[in-house]
Formats: structure tokens, C-alpha cells, sequence
């Protein structure tokens, strides 16, 4: 018998690649939709109604901070403050790291030891 999927989980990276490797590492056991801009991931957000949301640092390769990524975080809280939000990124700043937790994120991982950590961070939340 198959298990049930019934965690939702919407990624959103500028990366297609990044984004197909990663959902295919999760469809199995969870529902999974992806969008590679902030404009995708709000649709997405509104029709697909996610558990959580691992959100790119940097959706735009030519935008160097994070302030777009901390106002689409605090948007995705403001709507459901139930809403995980694990902030995904190859940046391993320790202060942009804790500004973002500030900010309400639930998690920050690193795209170098993601599927390493990313099992535990799901079963949590």
C-alpha cells in the first residue's frame, strides 16, 4: 500500500535544476510544487496552500542581498504564520544567517549539507 502523501512543500529557487534535483528527492514522500520567481511562488502559495517553504536566498542571481528575501518571508508569515519558512542558500554568513532567523524564519540551511540536515527539518515541521 502507498503511503499518503500529506505534507506540502513549496520550493522556490531561481535555479530549474537545483529545483528538479530537489523535488525529486522529496515527491515520494510529500507533496512538492516549485517556482523559480517571487510572482510563481505567491500563485502558488495562494492555490497550493503549503506546510512549508524552502525559499532561495537570492532568487535573483543579479541581486547580492537578502532584502527581498525578507520581505517574501515576512509576507508568507503575515498570510499564515503557521507556515514554515527554511531559508535555503549556499551563503554561509553566520550574521545574515541570524538576521534571518530574526526575521522570522524557521530554519537556514546550506545547499552544501541540505539533504544531510533537510530529512530532520522536515520531520519537524
Amino acid at each position: 500500500m502507498k503511503k499518503q502523501k500529506s505534507k506540502k512543500i513549496l520550493l522556490v529557487d531561481d535555479n530549474p535544476a537545483f529545483l528538479l534535483q530537489l523535488k525529486w528527492a522529496l515527491k515520494d514522500e510529500y507533496k512538492v510544487e516549485t517556482a523559480t520567481s517571487c510572482s510563481q511562488a505567491h500563485s502558488l502559495y495562494l492555490s497550493f496552500e503549503p506546510d512549508m517553504i524552502l525559499l532561495d536566498l537570492y532568487l535573483d542571481r543579479n541581486i547580492h542581498n537578502y532584502e527581498e528575501t525578507t520581505a517574501f518571508l515576512t509576507f508568507f508569515k503575515q498570510l499564515n504564520g503557521k507556515v514554515k519558512v527554511v531559508i535555503v542558500t549556499s551563503e554561509e554568513d553566520k550574521r545574515v544567517r541570524q538576521n534571518l532567523l530574526q526575521s522570522g524564519a524557521d530554519d537556514y540551511l546550506t545547499k552544501t549539507n541540505l539533504m544531510d540536515k533537510l530529512p530532520a527539518v522536515l520531520q519537524a515541521g
